[in-house]
């Protein structure tokens, strides 16, 4: 789109949208002055300044600038197998050998844990890793199949830490 100063006095009050050098009415209303409302900053939208314009009549991530086509080899992602973390394990699995009394490592997940009988009562004091600073559990998120389309440039993940 072209914005266009139709009175002259330096400020941008319509807009050409299909490149004839006139003012078009985009919404129908007989009004060409409210397609550029909200375009008040002189020094940014110069009356002869090109943009571009879009409509989005949805809310999701949507980018102008791509191809409105994927490539023909396009396919849904596919990935193998779930998400696994690694702190699964199998009720009843035996940890390190050991049986839940003093202090223990789960195999699978890597968490101490650690019981100290607290004297003249029958409660233990429960100590587990997991709970601590900086522990992290590994989870495992398949990206894809074992073959992707020649097009395919990357395949970007992005983590975050759950608290």
């Amino acid at each position: 789109m072209k914005l266009l100063d139709t009175d002259n006095n330096s400020a941008a009050d319509a807009l050409d949208a299909d490149g004839d050098g006139q003012p078009d009415d985009l919404n129908g209303d007989s009004n060409y002055s409210d397609e550029v409302l909200g375009l008040t900053e002189m020094q940014t939208y110069l009356a002869g300044a090109t943009f571009w314009r879009t409509e989005i009549t949805h809310f999701t991530p949507i980018d102008a600038n791509w191809p409105v086509k994927e490539p023909d080899d396009a396919k849904a992602p596919d990935p193998d197998g779930e998400p696994e973390d690694d702190n699964q394990k199998e009720e009843g699995e035996n940890l390190c050998g050991k049986t839940k009394m003093n202090s223990f490592v789960e195999d699978s997940s890597r968490i101490f844990h650690e019981d100290i009988t607290i004297p003249g009562t029958d409660m233990p004091l429960h100590y587990a890793s997991k709970r601590a600073e900086g522990f992290k559990i590994l989870i495992t998120v398949p990206a894809s199949g074992n073959s992707v389309p020649d097009s395919l440039k990357r395949i970007e993940l992005d983590h975050h830490r759950i608290q």
